[in-house]
């Protein structure tokens, strides 16, 4: 179930580079976690093409992330055979604790 609309944000992930490397884009960034526990924290990245359309995406865990600090993440996202990399973008997609 979705959580409650008052609940604040655990963590912000954002991208910083995103680059082709052979069949793959390799998409970094960081994740801050907001509160004031340690937490681990999956980031799922997504592929869209040039017309915004979702055409691949993978996720990448950190572990242990200290409260109120930010550690970096590196995701390898694999791409369809026929991928055209003209237009295209990494996006985050989402951010939840583990």
């Amino acid at each position: 179930p979705a959580p409650p609309l008052a609940e604040a944000p655990r963590a912000k992930a954002v991208g910083t580079a995103c680059s082709r490397s052979g069949s793959s884009l390799v998409y970094t960034g960081t994740v801050t976690n907001l509160t004031s526990t340690a937490s681990g924290f999956a980031i799922d990245a997504v592929v869209l093409n040039g017309a915004k359309t979702k055409v691949a995406g993978a996720s990448a865990t950190v572990e242990n992330v200290a409260p109120h600090k930010s550690a970096p993440w590196k995701v390898v996202i694999p791409t369809p055979k026929n991928f055209k990399s003209a237009g295209a973008s990494c996006e985050v997609g989402g951010v939840r604790p583990v």
